[in-house]
């Protein structure tokens, strides 16, 4: 079990230490007109609590007879979208927090925090909200289901060439290691470990370069654990209960199990698992027109190309 948090409380460990910089890291972000961690990271964190809580509530009204074409599935993908901005937007703010504070002497070593913090960023968030942002993608609705179990998701869905629109996965100058389909609740689980994976990549070498100078006395002081606290239990509670199971190219990808005792989050990883049985795949085109060739996901090639 790995602690996120420091004990009593909730939020990144460097919203809490960046209370403790010192005159010249305070004088440096005001000339690079940087925002302050301490602040900043708490807002975008309970940003994600509130965004993750409005998911889960929108998702615990589409049960296994909610049809496809329920507007709560394109709602709480909308959320996913802006779940994805929430996700982008800090890794692009610590970034910019490495690179005004490292030392001129530690060029080689900040490249290499800089490409620690890309790869942990990853790929599932940056390319498909890239595609949205700048190339006419969308995220569609997808469901996944057997007798017992309904997995929601996404599909990066838009033009793939040779006067197609499907998958993102299928696209050749764009699609490599993409997935046909997202399962909504491993996405949403890896969003919320993200936020404290990236700070805390972010805050080792803002200490080891004196940037930062906490201690347990800080810690004590400054608590910006705030009245949205109340919200978390229930949404580390559902964001746990969803399905662990994944979509093709999912299965075996590490599942973060989150656990909230006396005020302190910590996080172990369980599995993303293979839906059994005879399972149902349903998708919703988002946008069509005459003469569209449609490639749809996870059909056989002799069955992929349906014109309308």
């Amino acid at each position: 079990m790995r602690e996120l948090s420091y004990p009593g409380h909730v939020v990144p460990k460097l919203s809490v230490d960046g209370h403790a910089l010192p005159a010249d890291t305070l004088a440096l972000l005001d000339r690079e007109h940087l925002a302050h961690p301490s602040s900043l990271l708490a807002k975008l964190y309970w940003d994600v609590v509130e965004i993750l809580a409005d998911m889960l509530d929108l998702l615990a009204g589409t049960g296994l007879g909610s049809p496809l074409t329920d507007p709560k599935h394109r709602a709480v993908l909308r959320h996913a979208e802006l779940l994805m901005l929430r996700c982008m937007s800090l890794h692009e703010y610590l970034d910019d927090l490495l690179t005004a504070c490292a030392p001129a002497s530690t060029k080689h070593e900040l490249g290499a925090c800089r490409k620690a913090l890309s790869n942990q960023f990853g790929r599932d968030i940056r390319v498909p909200l890239n595609k949205v942002k700048h190339n006419g993608f969308t995220l569609a609705p997808i469901t996944m289901t057997n007798p017992v179990t309904m997995v929601p998701g996404f599909v990066v869905y838009g033009p793939i060439g040779e006067g197609m629109a499907g998958p993102l996965s299928f696209s050749e100058k764009h699609g490599a290691e993409t997935r046909e389909g997202y399962s909504l609740p491993l996405f949403m689980r890896r969003a919320f470990a993200l936020i404290f994976e990236l700070t805390d990549l972010t805050l080792e070498p803002l200490v080891r370069w004196g940037a930062i100078r906490a201690d347990t006395e800080t810690r004590k002081a400054h608590n910006p654990n705030d009245a949205r606290m109340k919200t978390l239990p229930g949404v580390v509670e559902r964001l746990n209960a969803l399905p662990r199971h994944g979509f093709m190219g999912e299965h075996e990808t590490p599942s973060p199990v989150f656990n909230l005792s006396h005020n302190t989050l910590s996080m172990e990883l369980g599995r993303t698992k293979k839906l059994r049985g005879h399972v149902r795949l349903q998708f919703q085109i988002p946008a069509i027109h005459q003469g569209a060739v449609i490639q749809m996901p996870y059909w056989s090639p002799d069955r992929s190309k349906d014109k309308h």
